[in-house]
């Protein structure tokens, strides 16, 4: 029995999003998170800690999202529903936004910006009421949109004014909470989404007598990780037409840990007594199952990119049309097209009646060897529009052999990294550096400097070898893992542990 199927094989992949911009799953700038969905629709456990009396009390209850929006002007609204039975504390909360998304084609990017039309809150706690008195929002963010990755980061500032058994006139004390972002980062793409949040908040309480006035202080640090995990399982009967197949799972992951310099309390409150430590909040959720396809390929078993090949046609990045795969023949242009242009989006091919109709157009024609009857023409178009792969004197040349460099520079272009590449006169850290075509110079840069390729044990790039479908399976490997491990380590756990 083949090595693949001796063992379980457990990938994660983030979570295969719709092409709507979706900015991971953090509901509140409050530090709380998500759980498990209810039976109602868009209706999510939630955990939240308290912090406006004084101390850190966990809060659980309810959260109502909205549905995900692709206009560029919106409104969408959380409504939260939260307690502590035994603290007696009870937190009603409903906040609409107003989003505003202004995109600037020519730079591919957009400026993101939130602003808080109607907020509500109902606190009670030991039966006293907060009355929230007013408020200041600004959240804006700053979008680069890459073909493979929306890349954002952003501010966030509010503060809000409670006051105590009363309103602005008559209360027993009036409490502030001021919020400001340490970081507000995150990416968006065709395999998932992340939302890292770190945030300091300052509670400042004067009472109506100044006799019990405090201040506090605490950070949480929130992060929202959406991901896709597949799992190779073995069949054991013997009598059964394929050996085994992937189950992919959609998992939700959200993670709050609260840092927190408060006053003491016993029999009242001691502001000149600090309370410090840490409280944490972890919430796991698997959303969905789902089969995939079992690919029946004849010529890969014991192949050193067997493993790789399967799955990539399990997932539908490489067609699964031919039982034959000749992993150690050379991969040309469209073939590797397509599967970076899987890799990245939904794409579907038009049928017969589709091309016809769409060669009509006058501007169909994308490549002068690539018309509207192509029947990849979806495919090509993707990449072109993208400037992923843009041709060379106005032709695609579909069929020509693909090289390393040609490659890496098609890598780079989806990530949109390019620009990350220094000054000219450089050096790569090849020792075939000379050898390495200008055109490609930059994107081998960034590729050797991010992790997303590396050399041969000699040390050279090898630029100009042709690839084969084995090699450029390995390759587009690398690529989705870049997304899903190195991309989410980038802007989740360097950043947490960061501060």
């Amino acid at each position: 029995m083949i090595k693949l199927i001796q063992k379980t094989v457990l990938l994660s992949f983030i979570l295969l999003l719709t092409t709507s911009v979706t900015f991971g799953a953090i509901a509140t700038y409050e530090g709380g998170a998500l759980g498990d969905p209810t039976l109602d629709e868009n209706r999510y456990e939630y955990s939240e800690y308290f912090f406006l009396s004084g101390e850190p009390i966990l809060l659980t209850g309810y959260v109502e999202i909205p549905d995900e929006n692709t206009k560029d002007n919106y409104t969408e609204t959380y409504d939260f529903e939260l307690s502590n039975a035994d603290e007696n504390i009870f937190v009603d909360r409903s906040v609409t936004y107003q989003v505003t998304n202004k995109i600037n084609d020519q730079m591919s990017q957009k400026i993101y910006k939130k602003e808080i039309t109607n907020i509500q809150e109902d606190i009670e706690v030991n039966g006293d009421e907060y009355t929230l008195g007013s408020y200041t929002y600004d959240h804006s963010r700053l979008i680069d949109m890459t073909p493979a990755v929306d890349y954002y980061s952003g501010n966030v500032n509010y503060k809000k004014i409670y006051y105590l058994n009363g309103n602005s006139v008559a209360n027993d004390g009036k409490l502030t909470h001021h919020v400001s972002s340490v970081t507000d980062i995150g990416y968006n793409h065709y395999w998932g989404s992340s939302e890292t949040l770190v945030i300091d908040h300052e509670l400042t309480f004067i009472s109506d007598n100044d006799e019990e006035n405090w201040t506090g202080y605490y950070t949480t640090k929130n992060s929202s990780l959406n991901q896709k995990r597949f799992q190779y399982n073995t069949n054991d009967p013997i009598n059964i037409s394929f050996r085994g197949s992937y189950v992919k799972s959609s998992t939700m992951e959200n993670i709050v840990q609260s840092t927190y310099n408060l006053p003491e309390i016993e029999d009242g409150i001691n502001d000149f007594e600090r309370n410090q430590g840490e409280e944490n909040i972890t919430q796991n959720v698997t959303l969905d199952y789902e089969s995939l396809l079992s690919p029946k390929i004849k010529d890969i078993g014991g192949h050193w990119a067997e493993e790789s090949i399967v799955l990539l046609r399990a997932l539908g990045i490489f067609d699964n049309n031919n039982e034959y795969f000749a992993p150690n023949s050379q991969m040309n242009r469209l073939m590797f097209g397509k599967a970076i242009a899987n890799a990245l989006a939904d794409i579907e091919d038009m049928d017969l009646t589709d091309r016809i109709i769409n060669n009509r157009n006058n501007d169909a024609e994308i490549f002068i060897d690539v018309d509207g009857e192509h029947p990849d023409y979806e495919h090509i178009k993707f990449l072109k529009d993208r400037r992923i792969m843009i041709g060379e004197y106005g032709y695609f040349k579909a069929y020509r052999p693909v090289s390393r460099a040609e490659a890496v520079k098609v890598l780079i272009n989806a990530l949109g990294l390019e620009t990350l590449a220094p000054m000219p006169p450089y050096r790569t850290t090849f020792s075939d550096d000379s050898a390495i075509p200008t055109w490609a110079r930059d994107a081998v840069y960034v590729a050797n400097e991010i992790g997303l390729i590396s050399g041969y044990p000699d040390g050279t790039f090898r630029g100009n070898t042709y690839l084969t479908k084995a090699d450029a399976t390995a390759m587009i490997m690398n690529f989705i893992d870049h997304i899903k491990d190195n991309i989410t380590y980038d802007y989740r756990e360097r950043i947490i542990n960061k501060y």
